[in-house]
């Protein structure tokens, strides 16, 4: 399995929270197949509120089918948010698609 991030480096993912996703390199990208997405507290809330351990925030298996349906439903208020629309590709989506996608809508919204 490989994890990639909203950062290109796994360290600075984990250390501000961003959301990260965990995938088989060696398989084509599928729209349907549920991917697992996961964040874990910022590392300023951890020394904020005295926490050692890493904990979870977002931990959730999700679809581009799934995503999809709610960007298509919340378009406007995502791309004025998010500029969803300029990074995220829909036509032909991979991975990267699928994550930065899904961190979209987790700061907005949370995701589904």
């Amino acid at each position: 399995m490989r994890n990639i991030g909203i950062d290109i480096d796994k360290e600075t993912n984990e250390i501000e929270g961003y959301l990260q996703m965990e995938f088989d390199a060696r398989k084509k990208f599928d729209k349907s197949q549920e991917y697992r997405v996961f964040a874990t507290y910022p590392e300023y809330i951890r020394k904020e509120i005295g926490c050692k351990k890493n904990y979870l925030i977002v931990d959730t298996w999700v679809s581009w089918n799934e995503l999809i349906e709610v960007y298509e439903s919340e378009k406007e208020s995502l791309d004025n948010f998010a500029e969803t629309n300029r990074i995220v590709e829909t036509k032909k989506p991979d991975h990267y698609d699928l994550l930065n996608l899904a961190s979209d809508i987790n700061s907005y919204m949370g995701l589904p």
